[in-house]
C-alpha cells in the first residue's frame, strides 16, 4: 500500500509542477478513489490514513473540476501541492499498534502543524488589511 502511496505522491508533485497534463491528473485521481475503496474495506473509519486520504481525494477532485475554468487554473498546482503533502503525512501516520513514543511524536507535529496554519491565518489576516488600507490611500491619492 505504501507504494501506491509514493506513486500517488510523486504524479501529483509531477501534476503540480507541469500543469498542463490533463491526462495524468484524471489517471491519479482514478488511482486515488480506487486507493481509497481499498482503504474503507480494509481499515478502520478511525485510521488517521483513510482520513488524510479521503480528504486530499476532494481537494484533488476539486483541482480537476477548477482545471476546466480558465480563471481558477493558477490555483491548480498550489491544491495539488496540498495533496502530495496530505499524502505524505498519511504516509507517515502512525498505526494503532505504534509505540507511545511515535504516538507523541505524531501528536507534536500535529499541534505543530495547528500553529502554523494559525500564524499563516493572521499573516493572511494582516496581509489583507494592509491591502486593503494601502488601496484606499491610493484612491484618495493621500498615501504619504
Amino acid at each position: 500500500m505504501s507504494i501506491i502511496f509514493v506513486v500517488l505522491i510523486a504524479g501529483y508533485i509531477l501534476s503540480s509542477i507541469k500543469s498542463d497534463i490533463e491526462p495524468l491528473r484524471y489517471g491519479l485521481l482514478v488511482v486515488h478513489a480506487l486507493t481509497i475503496a481499498v482503504l474503507l474495506v480494509n481499515v478502520k473509519v478511525s485510521d488517521p490514513k483513510l482520513g488524510l486520504l479521503l480528504v486530499g481525494g476532494i481537494v484533488s477532485a476539486s483541482a480537476v473540476f477548477i482545471s476546466k475554468k480558465d480563471k481558477w487554473k493558477t490555483m491548480v498546482s498550489p491544491l495539488l501541492g496540498v495533496v502530495s503533502i496530505l499524502l505524505t503525512l498519511s504516509l507517515l501516520a502512525p498505526v494503532p499498534s505504534n509505540s507511545p513514543i511515535e504516538v507523541q511524536t505524531w501528536v507534536a507535529l500535529h499541534i505543530i502543524l495547528i500553529l502554523v496554519g494559525y500564524i499563516g491565518c493572521i499573516a493572511a489576516g494582516l496581509l489583507s488589511g494592509v491591502y486593503i488600507f494601502v488601496q484606499h490611500k491610493l484612491k484618495e491619492k493621500s498615501l504619504k
